[in-house]
């Protein structure tokens, strides 16, 4: 005989256990007091940028020459070691400051090259003197007295002489044994058709006096007691053929010169 299908919507019969068999194993869990704690695991941080290479980066493009340079290639030491990142930040601040210290070195060389330049000196010194002319109506006087002494620039090349002696002010020429201002001690043409710059000339004039400052005075110059002052042509004076200098003893304070200084060896 068959057994009828069972109904598969059925509920599930039980049995009871069978009170023979033997009793099945049970599981004992641990008692999770006595179980410690284990922490969260933390994950990595990042290092952060570098601090110097941001200095670097910021030095650079404030145009601080070589500052980025220094601190774009300490960052880089550090960076290797320590690998924070910022490496693109140290190496755009060292090529910042390099192009803005070579920019700097062409400037001054600019600048340098310029004022030795006779031509742009006497350009330099017209265009301020007219410039402050006009924004305060008072004329400096630079142009025409640049180079000379104001003394002598109001004497004639002709009436000068070596042994004249000048009160100043105002300008008029003395009898050397009563108190005056200053003695000429020596008096030259310079050579040359072209003149050779404003430089040149002093330099040839400063030679001339200090030569001639010796053999008048009768010692060297720097053991007397005695300044001087000289006048040498302008290039517009040396173009008109106005080619002397001259040279005229002083005292270093300024006070009168009670005789005559040749020969005197003060």
């Amino acid at each position: 005989m068959t057994n009828p299908p069972q109904d598969p919507y059925a509920p599930p019969t039980t049995t009871a256990p069978d009170a023979s068999a033997p009793d099945a194993p049970t599981t004992v869990l641990p008692d999770t007091a006595d179980v410690p704690a284990q922490p969260y695991e933390v994950p990595p941080t990042h290092p952060g940028t570098d601090g110097l290479a941001i200095a670097a980066l910021v030095t650079g493009i404030l145009q601080m020459t070589i500052i980025p340079l220094g601190l774009g290639i300490a960052a880089l030491v550090r960076i290797k070691k320590s690998g924070r990142s910022g490496k693109g930040f140290a190496i755009a601040g060292i090529v910042l400051g390099a192009l803005s210290t070579v920019a700097w070195a062409a400037i001054i060389l600019l600048f340098s090259a310029l004022f030795t330049n006779d031509d742009f000196q006497e350009a330099f010194v017209e265009g301020f003197e007219e410039g402050y002319e006009e924004s305060t109506g008072t004329d400096l006087g630079l142009e025409d007295s640049a180079g000379t002494d104001p003394g002598l620039a109001e004497v004639s090349s002709t009436e000068i002489t070596v042994g004249d002696c000048f009160e100043d002010p105002p300008l008029e020429a003395v009898d050397c044994t009563s108190p005056h201002h200053s003695e000429v001690f020596g008096v030259q043409e310079l050579a040359g058709e072209e003149f050779p710059g404003e430089q040149q000339v002093i330099k040839a004039t400063e030679e001339f006096c200090l030569s001639a400052f010796t053999k008048y005075v009768g010692t060297d110059y720097m053991d007397s007691s005695l300044d001087f002052f000289y006048y040498y042509p302008t290039e517009e004076m040396w173009t008109s053929g106005d080619r002397e200098v001259f040279c005229e003893a002083v005292t270093m304070d300024g006070s009168p010169l009670e005789g005559t200084v040749a020969g005197s060896g003060i």
